[in-house]
This record gives C-alpha cells, sequence and structure tokens, in this order.
C-alpha cells in the first residue's frame, strides 16, 4: 500500500509526497518518527484543508519532539523548517514522551489548526526504556539491535493504524 500525501503547489500545482519519499529523504534509521510525521499530516490535512489539500507554503507546524524522523518527515512533507515556518515547543506536555520530549503536534494552514498528540501507551515499556539506554549510550549491542528492530516495527504499525489509535485530537480552531 502506497501512503501518500497530497498538497497544492505554486500556481495550484498538485504535490504529492509519499511516505517513502519521507524516509528516503530523512535516510532510513528513524522510521517510527517518520511514520509518526506522515500519520500527522495526513489526519491534520483533511481538518485544516476540508476543502481539499492545503497549500503547501501555507503549512506551519509546532512540535514537542525533536526527533529526527519526525523533524525530517515534516520537513521533506511541508518544507517548515527550511521556510521558517516551524517552532520546537520543549514547554509541550501532551502526548506520550520520549526522553523527556512530548510527541505533540499542531499544525496550522491559513488561520486554521488543530493539535493532536501520540496517546499514552503508543510506544511500548520496552520502546520507551530502550530509546533511554540508547540515547545516553548505555545499550548494549544486542539492545541496540532490538531497538532498531522496534523502531522498524513501530513504523509499520503506526501506518497501519488509523489515527483515533494513535492520537488525542483537539478541537479545531479558527482563527
Amino acid at each position: 500500500m502506497t501512503h501518500v500525501l497530497k498538497m497544492r503547489g505554486s500556481k495550484q500545482n498538485p504535490v504529492a509526497i509519499s511516505y517513502e519519499q519521507m524516509l528516503t529523504f530523512h535516510g532510513g534509521p528513524h522510521p517510527g518518527g517518520v511514520a509518526v510525521a506522515y500519520k500527522v499530516l495526513e489526519t491534520a490535512f483533511p481538518l485544516i484543508s476540508p476543502d481539499g489539500p492545503p497549500e503547501r507554503r501555507a503549512i506551519q507546524v509546532a512540535i514537542g519532539v525533536d526527533g529526527p524522523g519526525v523533524v525530517d518527515g515534516l520537513e521533506c512533507a511541508t518544507r517548515a523548517f527550511s521556510r521558517q515556518r516551524a517552532l520546537l515547543d520543549h514547554g509541550a506536555k501532551k502526548g506520550q514522551a520520549v526522553c523527556g520530549e512530548h510527541f505533540w503536534f499542531e499544525i496550522r494552514h491559513k488561520g486554521t489548526s488543530v493539535s493532536l498528540w501520540l496517546k499514552e501507551g503508543t510506544l511500548t515499556s520496552e520502546f520507551l526504556a530502550l530509546a533511554s539506554k540508547t540515547a545516553g549510550g548505555l545499550a548494549s549491542d544486542a539492545e541496540v539491535a532490538r531497538f532498531d528492530a522496534l523502531r522498524h516495527e513501530m513504523a509499520d504499525r503506526v501506518l497501519a493504524s488509523p489515527a483515533a489509535d494513535l492520537f488525542e485530537i483537539g478541537p479545531v480552531v479558527k482563527s
């Protein structure tokens, strides 16, 4: 199954970015983060732009997690980081935490925004423990290998899950 995000580019030309393109842009070591980024945008787009695909250059993001897979996935799809339309909010306290950072997202488009955060329990206790050990340089080679396998399992599970199983979704706000 191909997972593709649809947006509008300059002169209203269609832009399609696939999960596979996002993963290639990232380089591969954090496929779960890329999958979360993909699902955030897939979930948010119809909420912030109900009349059709959002305009790519008008998408803004705020995030509570600085994970390389998440950031690279969002950048590939929206170019929000390179175009100064992204904000990292370490004060965000909603969403499941990994190494002290929270999987919270706010996606905006032309005055409409929605917040999403990863439900508690989406990331397993084994995943969280190995993430902490790996980040701290304390993981054995076997633990690093297991963590890598868990990242790939997480990506597959996230892509196959409906948004309602992954995220709490805040109200759509129009300013």
